[in-house]
């Protein structure tokens, strides 16, 4: 007689390619799964030793990141990385504004600016290099009809030219770095990132070989089983957030020092 299977498949947690994401948003995913495994803790997870060697690559992860950091030229870059949201956040909501003027043809040409600035998707969630290039498309659209008249019309040419200046200053800071930063710990993170993919790895591939067992009828050394699959939903809605995240930033043709995808990850 054919064994019997059980009536619910077990959920493993999912492939996720790493390198798709830029450098900060591949640390804050790290951090994220390190602190979920600490909340459901390594012991009742069975991977005391994995997340050892994982904790142990996400520390010299950082490490590595901090010294990127250091660099002269990023509390710059920083500060006119604000500076360019500050002033998108003035345009945006200059023209939300006038959405309610009381003038019909004003709350239309506010109409026809908001549409266009949503077409760029959410522009703050992006990465800093992705941002300059979507914030440079904007800036030369709006400044070209059909556009130029509404952005005229409700007076926000000068908020358009501080945004599209603001965003040429952080470009040229951007470009100055990345030729300068060459020199500046030039392979560290790379290695340390691709030392912590690894480890993400294994830790992944120690929680999904126990769930995989617990799919064998006879098998009754799964005691953990409740853990392993919330640990394993939990984080694979985390994977779902960065994946959505990452394709929102879109693909870069020119990288940034510190939005460079410099390790492959195959869970």
């Amino acid at each position: 007689m054919k064994n019997t299977k059980k009536k619910q498949e077990k959920k493993t947690i999912k492939g996720f390619q790493l390198r798709l994401l830029n450098n900060d948003l591949y640390m804050d995913f790290m951090r994220s799964v390190d602190s979920f495994v600490t909340k459901a803790t390594p012991l009742a997870l069975g991977i005391t030793d994995c997340n050892q060697r994982f904790q142990q690559a996400l520390k010299v992860a950082d490490e590595a990141k901090k010294q990127r950091a250091k660099h002269p030229l990023t509390a710059e870059l920083n500060n006119l990385n604000k500076i360019r949201k500050a002033r998108f956040r003035c345009l945006k909501g200059h023209v939300w504004a006038d959405l309610d003027n009381e003038d019909s043809e004003l709350r239309e040409h506010a109409r026809i600016l908001r549409d266009k600035i949503e077409s760029y998707g959410d522009v703050m969630r992006i990465g800093r290099h992705a941002l300059s290039a979507r914030l440079g498309d904007m800036g030369r659209d709006l400044s070209e009809p059909p556009f130029a008249e509404p952005v005229a019309k409700l007076g926000q040419t000068a908020n358009l030219n501080a945004m599209i200046a603001a965003n040429n200053a952080c470009m040229e800071i951007s470009d100055e770095r990345r030729e300068s930063i060459k020199n500046v710990v030039p392979k560290a993170f790379i290695k340390a990132r691709a030392a912590l993919d690894k480890a993400y790895r294994e830790l992944v591939a120690a929680v999904n070989a126990q769930i995989d067992a617990s799919r064998l009828v006879d098998n009754s050394n799964i005691t953990n089983l409740a853990e392993l699959e919330d640990f394993a939903k939990i984080i694979n809605e985390l994977i779902r957030s960065y994946r959505t995240t990452a394709k929102q930033s879109g693909p870069d043709k020119k990288k940034d020092a510190d939005d460079t995808d410099d390790a492959d990850s195959k869970p």
